[in-house]
């Protein structure tokens, strides 16, 4: 009861933090960071989301707008959503760590399991061959088991009918495995992306030469066991992998091109490039060419009151960054007025900072 009381207390003294903190009579320049900066935080304490790294970049951009204002409470609170956050990717690592060790456990157990059947069971009826970017390691591991598993198995003779059914059930899968891993190879962009599948199919392999000695009457084991190592063959080793992701990576930026104009607003576009150098230019690079990709203004309103408190609309911008590479930035960027006084002021260029996709200098045109 103690604990809950103290929950309950905590969460109070958050909200009305967060709730005090907000100044919904703000209009300074940095109005639409401090806006989102509190958006976030609902999203936060709502559950739907929110990302202590943009509320780090709300402050950051805040100050940069509008040195004056006071960002304190935006901090503090920051604070709080950061070290939960902190919390929550912690408890989720241990909880995987948890998992991974009760499996391992299980494993062990059933290494020390006397029987053939036991055998039988780890390679055919409970396979695990899922491996993810967080359990490559414990993959190598279950690779080695299998291995083990298999030679235990051979052992004996006249080997369980039982699991022949698991097995035959299993190959109706193999069509979708490959082409999962197929599309996964041909959309690659780097070689790590590929680690888990790769591994995958060294388990698969082994899955299938199990069943092919274990079982050598069933003939469709056979030929399931040497489609695998085709497949496997032809997608070759890691670095085999890694000329595809390059190449693959090597298309995109070739295919990358800006879109065609909406609308052409030479004071805009001019505004937009010249923003985008002010602010940005010692970062990431100089501005090339802009894009209006809207042919007008999208309207803000209160979700209240319903009275128009601003309004945006989106642009493209192809910039040369500091590296020598160029780069487009294409549903990040946005020219922002506020609605003061029944007219509209205080434009803004919005970006979020992220980099963008790298293209082709030559198709900035």
């Amino acid at each position: 009861m103690k604990n809950i009381r103290i929950i309950i207390l905590s969460f109070l003294f958050i909200n009305s933090i967060s709730t005090f903190a907000q100044d919904p009579d703000y209009t300074g320049p940095a109005k639409i960071y401090v806006k989102a900066f509190w958006k976030n935080v609902e999203a936060f304490k709502s559950g739907k989301g929110g990302s202590a790294q943009n509320l780090e970049r709300g402050i950051k951009n805040t100050k940069e707008a509008d040195p004056a204002y006071n960002t304190s409470a935006m901090e503090a609170e920051a604070k709080i959503w950061k070290e939960k956050s902190d919390q929550t990717q912690s408890e989720k690592k241990e909880k995987a760590n948890q998992d991974e060790k009760i499996i391992e456990e299980k494993n062990q157990e059933l290494k020390n399991s006397v029987g053939a059947k036991n055998n039988l069971e780890y390679l055919f009826k409970d396979a695990n061959l899922q491996v993810g970017h967080n359990n490559i390691e414990f993959a190598q591991k279950r690779l080695d088991d299998f291995k083990a598993k298999t030679e235990g198995a051979l052992k004996t003779s006249n080997p369980s009918q039982d699991y022949v059914k698991y097995i035959s059930k299993f190959k109706g899968t193999m069509p979708q495995f490959y082409q999962r891993n197929k599309a996964l190879l041909a959309d690659i962009n780097n070689v790590e992306e590929y680690q888990p599948a790769f591994m995958e199919l060294q388990l698969y392999e082994a899955y299938w030469d199990a069943a092919q000695k274990i079982y050598p009457a069933e003939a469709e084991f056979k030929t399931a066991y040497n489609e695998l190592v085709n497949y496997k063959k032809s997608v070759g080793s890691l670095n085999d992998v890694k000329n595809v992701s390059d190449k693959n990576s090597a298309e995109k930026i070739k295919s990358t091109k800006m879109e065609s104009p909406k609308i052409k607003d030479a004071s805009l576009e001019k505004y937009t490039s010249d923003a985008f150098n002010t602010r940005f230019g010692k970062v990431y690079g100089i501005a090339l060419k802009v894009v209006l990709t809207q042919d007008g203004w999208t309207t803000e309103k209160n979700s209240l009151t319903g009275i128009t408190t601003g309004h945006y609309r989106s642009t493209q911008l192809a910039y040369k960054g500091n590296d020598g590479k160029c780069y487009l930035l294409s549903g990040i960027l946005y020219i922002h007025e506020d609605y003061v006084g029944n007219s509209f002021t205080n434009r803004t260029l919005v970006y979020d900072g992220l980099g963008g996709k790298e293209m082709l200098c030559e198709n900035v045109k």
